[in-house]
């Protein structure tokens, strides 16, 4: 299922990798000094190949700016060797590497943070199957995006994509490669089809992987966008291979993407009906 061949995905996904490796190195309570240093020397090797490769930038300065943390924390603990030295010479301090990557403090939500905030955000969603013809700006909708960005994954490889659609004949033609829309298709001002990426794994035993990252990723996003007023409905795509290939033919993506869910969105009616959709008792395995 996944290809190895060394395109800019796979780089873009081992810059990642090893890069948030030595980040969670530096954020243990108890730091080893010199940890790592085989993943160092592949992550120097792997940033040095993307140099010629500009679409790689972002992530090979990330990469770059963990090593500088990595180097700085051992100066500033009184840890030294060759090894370390290097390090420094090639990537120093600065304040452009120290906004990117290593560690900072964490910001504590507020006491009544559960109750007031994130809580209430989440325990009032609903799905929203009756929309206005009021149009959602496209902005809003990229702002979500931004939010459910900071959702965790798997050595922060971020294995995910969006596909905005908000032209009508459009968002019908994509609706018709999914069956649990009729009745409300029509009133669906923006569809979102949220894509994993197969390329940012490389192992067997990483194969489920892209589906539950991006699965996160499209629990914060509904959730960002019913907190901006925008209501929101998930569509399956529990559909076969073929059908997922005309998918992402028809959004013109790369074909390494998979589709896995379609969000249709828009602003609900004053007076909307929405499921109660009651939830069993809480499974939790001790």
């Amino acid at each position: 299922m996944f290809e190895r061949a060394d395109e800019t995905n796979s780089a873009r996904a081992r810059l990642r990798k090893d890069a948030h490796a030595l980040e969670k190195g530096l954020s243990l309570p108890d730091i080893q000094p010199f940890f790592g240093r085989t993943k160092i020397v592949k992550l120097i090797a792997d940033i040095d190949a993307a140099r010629s490769n500009l679409s790689l930038d972002p992530d090979r300065e990330i990469a770059e700016s963990v090593l500088s943390a990595y180097g700085q924390w051992h100066h500033e603990n009184g840890y030294s060797d060759a090894f370390v030295e290097d390090v420094r010479a090639r990537f120093p301090a600065s304040e452009e590497y120290a906004k990117l990557g290593g560690t900072i403090g964490l910001v504590k939500a507020g006491a009544d943070a559960n109750s007031s905030g994130f809580d209430a955000t989440v325990l009032s969603r609903r799905t929203v199957r009756n929309f206005t013809d009021k149009p959602v700006p496209r902005e809003e909708i990229e702002a979500a995006i931004r939010v459910a960005w900071t959702s965790p994954s798997v050595c922060n490889r971020q294995p995910w994509a969006v596909s905005i659609t908000q032209e009508k004949s459009d968002v019908a033609r994509l609706l018709k490669w999914q069956a649990g829309n009729r009745g409300f298709s029509e009133s669906i001002d923006t569809l979102l089809v949220v894509l994993a990426d197969t390329k940012a794994f490389v192992e067997d035993y990483e194969i489920f992987e892209p589906f539950v990252d991006a699965g996160i990723f499209s629990g914060v996003l509904v959730n960002a966008l019913h907190a901006r007023g925008i209501g929101s409905c998930c569509l399956n795509l529990c559909v076969s291979h073929g059908v997922a290939e005309r998918i992402i033919s028809e959004l013109d993506a790369p074909q390494h993407f998979f589709p896995i869910m379609m969000i249709g969105c828009g602003y609900p009616q004053n007076d909307v009906q929405v499921a109660i959709s009651a939830r069993g008792q809480s499974v939790i395995v001790s």
